[in-house]
């Protein structure tokens, strides 16, 4: 029989980084606009560097967005992987009783145990 194992706390872990990663790119948004704010526009070229940092910072919500959705997505698939192994535990902790068979016969092989759905 093939073992595996899935490290989901390890991805719930990364899940929450990269929580935190979006919080802070949806702050870093609020900053690069105050930037764009204080530059003096009656410069052309200041006022050339506004509408980029302006620009840039119109960017930052689409991948802080994008971070925020792997992040549930890692979070939601870690919770997969760990329901799987609590029901294949689970299924292994109780007998299956094959057709024709008693708890006692059951009993004296311990092998008959298989993954019930």
């Amino acid at each position: 029989m093939a073992k595996y194992s899935v490290q989901y706390h390890e991805s719930r872990t990364r899940a929450a980084s990269l929580k935190s990663v979006g919080g802070a790119l949806g702050s870093f948004e609020g900053r690069l606009l105050s930037v764009a704010n204080a530059l003096d526009g009656g410069d052309s070229s200041m006022a050339a560097l506004k509408t980029r940092v302006r620009t840039l910072a119109g960017g930052v919500p689409p991948i802080a967005a994008k971070v925020n959705a792997a992040s549930s997505a890692l979070d939601e698939i870690a919770g997969f992987y760990e329901n799987a192994d609590q029901v294949s535990h689970r299924s292994f902790e109780r007998p299956v009783l094959r057709a024709g068979s008693t708890a006692a016969s059951s009993e004296a092989r311990p092998n008959t145990y298989k993954t019930v759905k």
